[in-house]
């Protein structure tokens, strides 16, 4: 059965998801702004000194910060998609990160985390899987050239134990971690731009990698809520580790219990709903987010952000 093909169901989740994200941001802005007026009037129950609390109003109305910087929200990311990418492979791509690095704009930076933290994950795990095959491959013409040119071995070369004669001894080709013998230094970065200006409509963001792409084929499919390229195995793994999901969501839930549930194990590739949920945060505040993807070469991502209050949008 496949899901991406059935748009009616499509479109329902894309609603359903992106009014589930409403009723959070409604909620959550409530309980913000609760607890800030709470610390402005008694900062001492929170442990804040009266400046700290201060600072904090003038930057936050609630869930959003006036001041949202994001190269601060994108380091932030970046620091827990490698975490995750090292527990994964051992290693991870170095990050670049350029463009307007110093502007700041008003947006909710939980949303901008999570959407840079998909974006970012399977940036590296593309990355790494994509060499990993190369690595294996050349491997694998390597062996066959040492194959050829045993044939051509003198005697002499040859060690004799117990009455047999044993080739060369070769050093193994892979190390310890865990089943490649790729480095920071031959594995390609994962570059992110970040354009801004106080002219510009939107704040651009742009994640580039060098991952293999994705195939014409499967590019309506990436945003289906059921489309995933992470093995069989990991997917059994997920839903056997993962808590059944409360029928109330907690408060701290910003988009669906069940992702938040999921959100706790340390895995690089999931059920598949990391692409479109970032896509409805996006859209929820008249942003969007698109793919371009060569492939044999890579993937570029661009998430398109609105500036909360310089527009007259209606949203979700």
């Amino acid at each position: 059965w496949q899901f991406s093909q059935h748009d009616q169901c499509q479109i329902f989740l894309d609603r359903f998801y992106s009014s589930r994200v409403g009723i959070r941001v409604l909620a959550g802005q409530y309980l913000a702004l609760r607890e800030q007026f709470l610390l402005v009037s008694e900062p001492s129950t929170k442990n804040f000194t009266s400046a700290a609390a201060a600072a904090l109003s003038q930057d936050y109305v609630g869930m959003i910060c006036k001041r949202t910087s994001a190269y601060r929200v994108v380091q932030a990311a970046v620091q827990d998609a490698t975490k995750l990418c090292v527990e994964e492979y051992g290693i991870a791509p170095t990050v670049h990160i350029s463009g307007r690095l110093d502007l700041t704009f008003c947006y909710i930076p939980t949303h901008l985390h999570y959407i840079m933290m998909e974006l970012l994950k399977n940036a590296m795990r593309a990355t790494m899987d994509f060499h990993i095959k190369q690595d294996d491959e050349d491997d694998t013409i390597v062996t066959h050239q040492q194959s050829f040119q045993s044939l051509h071995t003198p005697l002499s070369r040859y060690q004799r134990i117990g009455g047999r004669y044993h080739g060369p001894q070769t050093q193994s080709k892979r190390k310890a971690f865990p089943h490649h013998k790729l480095n920071t230094n031959n594995v390609p970065p994962v570059t992110v731009i970040i354009a801004d200006s106080p002219s510009n409509e939107d704040v651009i963001i742009k994640v580039s990698d060098e991952g293999g792409g994705i195939p014409r084929s499967q590019i309506d499919q990436i945003w289906s809520y059921l489309f995933t390229t992470a093995d069989n195995n990991v997917q059994e793994n997920i839903l056997q580790a993962a808590p059944v999901p409360a029928a109330t969501p907690s408060s701290s839930d910003d988009g669906t219990s069940a992702t938040a549930a999921l959100s706790k194990s340390p895995i690089l590739a999931g059920l598949g709903f990391g692409l479109p949920m970032s896509r409805a945060y996006t859209r929820y505040f008249g942003g969007d987010l698109d793919l371009i993807s060569l492939e044999g070469y890579g993937t570029d991502a661009y998430v398109y952000l609105v500036r909360l209050g310089e527009r007259k949008d209606e949203y979700a």
